[in-house]
């Protein structure tokens, strides 16, 4: 999400700066811009570039709020998810609770204590305790 973020306003930047070195080129230098500045056309032409700047700058400005809207959208669609997740695994978690529950008196009205139970796969050995000295 925010490296989509990124790239879109690293494009942006991009774009707003390949734009003003255009407008930029349109204004002559030297005895040309002498001229134009004379006769006014020089007047018309920053003119021109600034409300090119101004729609560019809106424009990217709609876009950066269009991105940003989209990602305000997902992301309370994540939260949303992530909430109802959560609220799930709570039910999943009482009814295994539940379940538990049940066992545990199930065995103890039938008189076997879940820690008393005996084990049936296993056969108990003695420990050995020290050496044996039996020859």
């Amino acid at each position: 999400m925010l490296s989509e973020r990124r790239v879109a306003l690293d494009a942006l930047g991009t774009e707003w700066k390949a734009e003003a070195k255009e407008r930029g080129e349109r204004l002559r230098s030297g005895f040309k811009g002498v001229v134009d500045f004379i006769t006014g056309r020089a007047a018309q032409t920053r003119t021109q570039n600034a409300c090119e700047a101004m729609a560019a700058y809106q424009r990217d400005r709609s876009q950066r709020e269009a991105l940003h809207q989209a990602q305000a959208g997902e992301l309370a669609a994540l939260h949303k998810r992530r909430a109802d997740l959560k609220a799930q695994q709570r039910q999943e978690r009482m009814h295994l609770a539940a379940k538990i529950g049940q066992m545990l008196r199930l065995t103890r009205d039938m008189g076997l204590d879940a820690k008393k139970a005996p084990d049936a796969t296993r056969t108990r050995q003695p420990k050995q305790r020290g050496f044996d000295l039996d020859l």
